[in-house]
């Protein structure tokens, strides 16, 4: 793990170095408060921007089931949320690399629905692997394992989208 998560940049705008020139708007995208990981995408898979994704986890994998990552299944642990997508091929020799959110403000899938049914998600729902693999959905205690982030934006009940999450450090 390369990165680290210490807060960087507090500041709503820059300062102008020039005599009498205005402030600078300073976006989001200087501190999100997330932590990013790059990993390789496991062999013969597919991870799309905005997939939830989990370890490839292998019996006999040894220390390369940390390395690499595949698009979670329905109802599974989850480790992050793919900034970048990539497609590997059969071989060892062509992987592809992700930016996976592994904790932070993040642009993830989430389906408006639960474990009874559709059903609308507001912000500030906890969320958590659901039906739809690579697809967060509204969690439900005493039903689903775990919450794996929370919901910044809301998703109608039985629609899909790409919206906003803060995705909960799983490890």
């Amino acid at each position: 793990m390369a990165t680290q998560n210490l807060i960087q940049y507090l500041e709503r705008e820059g300062y102008s170095a020039l005599p009498g020139g205005a402030n600078v708007p300073v976006g989001p995208e200087a501190m999100h408060r997330r932590q990013l990981e790059t990993f390789t995408v496991a062999a013969s898979s597919t991870v799309a921007v905005g997939d939830v994704v989990q370890f490839a986890v292998a019996n006999g994998g040894g220390a390369t089931v940390a390395l690499d990552v595949r698009q979670a299944p329905a109802d599974s642990h989850a480790l992050g949320v793919a900034r970048t997508g990539g497609v590997s091929g059969a071989a060892p020799s062509t992987p592809a690399l992700v930016e996976v959110v592994i904790s932070g403000l993040a642009e993830a899938k989430v389906e408006g629905a639960n474990n009874a049914g559709n059903t609308a998600v507001s912000s500030g729902d906890f969320l958590c692997l659901g039906d739809t693999a690579g697809t967060l959905y509204k969690y439900t205690a005493g039903t689903d394992a775990m919450p794996h982030a929370i919901a910044v934006d809301d998703v109608g009940s039985g629609a899909t989208a790409v919206v906003s999450v803060i995705f909960l450090k799983q490890f």
